[in-house]
């Protein structure tokens, strides 16, 4: 069972994060340059999306737009005329400044997205990350009708040959595309290394993000596959479009209110999960100045090394279970 301080701590975050994306929703709806762009969707992602934010963390916007509801491709004027209101209001709410000086705020089409999947160009194009993003964390802040249309498409997508064959159907592509995701990741974090930091800021940046992946990186990837695992048999759209709608906590959550035989397991992922939640719960510098230490480097590295271990333990148990969901853990 869950114990009552990491339950809080979960509560606390979905409390506030919910708050603040509750507000937002409302100012940006009445936007000026967003006014009749019945095709674009605005989702968060990052802490935000995963229902975890505090006082302190980033908005991370993606755009995209759907071909199939009303409306023409947004131009650059306009697109500009976005950026700017939706940084003011960002400013305006007391967010921090986006990253990299806006750099991420592109909209992605959904034709693209689509029509890359598996593609070479998905990863070029950036559509990779908007995708799985979009189905492993995320929350709408613009155009909600828009947002669920372009999750069934992709979810419909990944289970393209699961017409006549419910009763066997396992969501394979889609279990892949998610490994592959945090494979990702991981080289993207070691790509990263490959350019030494001499100064101890930025060394101390790259172990925090370091800390990162083995926390929130995997927990967005593998709260998933936990739950994908999980399922008597291969889940239908529906019940994946449901699973989406949940943050990563809740899925791993669910996976132990219904499996008693890895209730424990559950419980003890979440108290690690809960530990870095709280640890995080300050200004950059703060985290930065904490993690200097290296008796509490070693000591949060080996935290994470134990969620990794609890994650693990779960996707093999609940695959010897099933041994048809072996595939999972390839």
């Amino acid at each position: 069972m869950i114990s009552s301080n990491t339950q809080s701590v979960f509560n606390a975050r979905g409390d506030y994060t919910s708050s603040r994306i509750d507000i937002f929703k409302e100012r940006i709806a009445s936007v000026e340059s967003l006014l009749g762009m019945g095709n674009l969707c605005i989702y968060a992602t990052g802490s935000y999306g995963r229902l975890e934010a505090t006082e302190f963390s980033d908005l991370d916007l993606f755009f995209i737009q759907d071909p199939d509801s009303p409306g023409g491709k947004i131009g650059k004027i306009e697109k500009t005329l976005i950026d700017a209101d939706v940084i003011r209001l960002a400013r305006k709410e007391g967010f921090p400044e986006f990253s990299r000086d806006g750099e991420f705020l592109h909209i992605h089409q959904m034709a693209e997205i689509l029509g890359t999947l598996g593609g070479q160009e998905d990863d070029f194009k950036n559509c990779f990350t908007a995708r799985m993003l979009l189905l492993l964390e995320s929350r709408c802040l613009y155009r909600q009708s828009v947002y669920e249309q372009m999750l069934i498409k992709i979810i419909n997508s990944y289970y393209r040959d699961y017409h006549d064959h419910e009763n066997e159907f396992l969501p394979a592509f889609l279990a892949n595309d998610i490994v592959r995701f945090w494979k990702t990741l991981c080289l993207n974090y070691e790509h990263r290394r490959n350019r030494p930091a001499e100064d101890p800021d930025k060394k101390a940046k790259s172990q925090v993000k370091n800390l990162k992946l083995k926390f929130s990186r995997l927990m967005t990837c593998y709260s998933t596959l936990v739950w994908l695992a999980a399922q008597p048999v291969g889940p239908a759209p529906e019940n994946v479009l449901e699973m989406v709608m949940m943050s990563p906590v809740r899925r791993l959550e669910a996976v132990g209110s219904s499996n008693q035989s890895v209730e424990t397991l559950v419980a003890e992922a979440l108290d690690e999960y809960a530990w870095f939640l709280q640890t995080m719960n300050q200004p950059e510098d703060k985290v930065l100045e904490w993690f200097a230490d290296k008796g509490v480097r070693d000591d949060a590295f080996g935290r994470g090394r134990l969620f990794g271990q609890k994650i693990f333990e779960l996707m093999t148990a609940l695959s010897a279970q099933k041994p048809f969901l072996r595939y999972l853990l390839v």
